[in-house]
């Protein structure tokens, strides 16, 4: 019988939210804006959705740092198509990747990005993130399927024990005759008077 997994939704909305995160501070960190609230919803909405099918089962950590990199890659590429222009004329805010000097200039003459960091410790940055959140949720999703074979046993209903086997045996009446305050440790037999005969 195949077990249900425990705790979907949760468990999807943790992956998606870390994804999110890290992809996020990614943008964030190399200099770009973040799209409008109501369009980060929309992607979170979606990060959510395809993290659900993967909580079928257990997620391990090759499966989580699989989601985060893909995860964090198509976000950052929607960040980058949907933000939020920063430049006056609708110019998209820039951002350094690929560029190993942080003394970027916007192509408008802004002044540059002082918080973008070079694109090798940009990847860096996000190998170490991945792989240090891939760990904590697979160390979380392990607990989670304990706790979950755990309440299992304490809220499952018990199974109805057997009852030993009644016997029945006839009364036919014949046997021996019990009078009454002669045996004080038996109770004296229930049933009609015997008749005479």
């Amino acid at each position: 019988m195949k077990r249900r997994a425990p705790f979907r939704v949760p468990r999807a909305l943790a992956a998606a939210g870390t994804a999110l995160f890290l992809a996020a501070a990614a943008h964030l960190g190399a200099g770009g804006a973040l799209p409008a609230p109501p369009v980060m919803a929309a992607l979170a909405a979606l990060a959510a959705l395809t993290a659900a099918p993967l909580t079928a089962r257990t997620m391990t950590a090759p499966i989580l740092v699989g989601y985060l990199f893909a995860g964090q890659f198509a976000l950052h590429q929607a960040f980058a198509a949907l933000s939020v222009p920063a430049a006056p004329g609708g110019v998209p805010a820039p951002h350094v990747h690929g560029r190993t000097d942080v003394s970027f200039q916007g192509s408008v003459g802004q002044p540059g990005v002082p918080g973008a960091y070079p694109a090798d410790a940009m990847l860096g940055l996000h190998l170490l993130a991945t792989l240090a959140t891939a760990l904590v949720l697979a160390r979380a999703e392990a607990t989670l399927w304990m706790l979950a074979s755990w309440l299992k046993t304490l809220i499952a209903q018990p199974a109805p024990a057997a009852l030993p086997p009644v016997s029945r045996t006839a009364a036919t009446g014949e046997g021996r005759r019990i009078h009454l305050g002669t045996s004080p440790g038996r109770v004296p037999a229930r049933g009609p008077p015997r008749t005479a005969a």
